[in-house]
């Protein structure tokens, strides 16, 4: 047998299973491929931060940064004046102890002051 027919040979066989292998992947609704179901959001909580460490602008700038990055974060608002940042996050994907990681890597302290509900619930009136 020639060394061309061997290779051709070769080349079919190996084009067949990649196409067994595709057709089974699409058989599978794309789960093998890495392709799952979206997350369900949980109820949006939001947490108020007791910053400690901000000098200027720049930690306003660097702390927003962080706290987006943070997987499940949804709206970030820091200020050096009072020092503190108030973050809207997804409970079922962040807890407050990651925005306080988060902050803790670039070197700035955090506690929680608040931690409940998004939108805080309204003051009930006398």
């Amino acid at each position: 047998m020639l060394r061309n027919e061997k290779m051709d040979r070769y080349r079919f066989w190996r084009a067949r299973d990649l196409c067994l292998a595709l057709l089974f992947l699409l058989a599978l609704g794309g789960a093998a491929c890495g392709k799952t179901a979206p997350d369900k959001p949980g109820p949006t909580k939001q947490v108020v931060l007791q910053m400690k460490g901000m000098t200027c602008n720049g930690c306003v700038r660097a702390l927003t940064g962080a706290f987006q990055k943070v997987k499940g974060a949804k709206t970030v608002k820091v200020t050096l004046k009072p020092p503190q940042a108030v973050i809207a996050y997804d409970s079922a994907k962040a807890s407050p102890k990651r925005f306080i990681l988060a902050a803790e890597k670039l070197g700035y302290g955090a506690s929680v002051t608040r931690d409940g509900p998004f939108p805080p619930p309204a003051p009930v009136p006398r």
